[in-house]
């Protein structure tokens, strides 16, 4: 059985070198296109959270923008279906680890 090549996809060796110079890279696929996002630092993040005060879709877009590392160029249309049909995933960009509290 012939499996269909994604659009946008990136070979193995172009996913390892993003990985080698930024850490961890998601792969967000929407009907058979693909893009890759590079995980937001603090000082993004702060920048995204201070244009997003007047404007909630700004963090979307301040992510997208400055996190994007390759794939199908759709996504990046922020006014664009592919861009609004994985903006609400980016909270897997931010995933924390479990942390215990203790009172003592």
């Amino acid at each position: 059985m012939e499996t269909e090549e994604l659009i946008g996809k990136l070979s193995e060796k172009e996913i390892e070198a993003f990985k080698a110079k930024h850490g961890e890279v998601f792969e967000f696929e929407v009907d058979g296109k693909v893009c890759y996002l590079k995980k937001p630092d603090r000082k993004l993040l702060g920048a995204a959270m201070k244009m997003s005060k007047d404007d909630p879709m700004k963090f979307n877009e301040t992510i997208m923008n400055n996190c994007f590392l390759g794939g199908y160029d759709g996504f990046k249309d922020v006014n664009g279906d592919l861009f609004l049909d994985i903006e609400s995933e980016f909270a897997k960009l931010l995933e924390r680890r479990a942390v215990t509290v203790k009172k003592l």
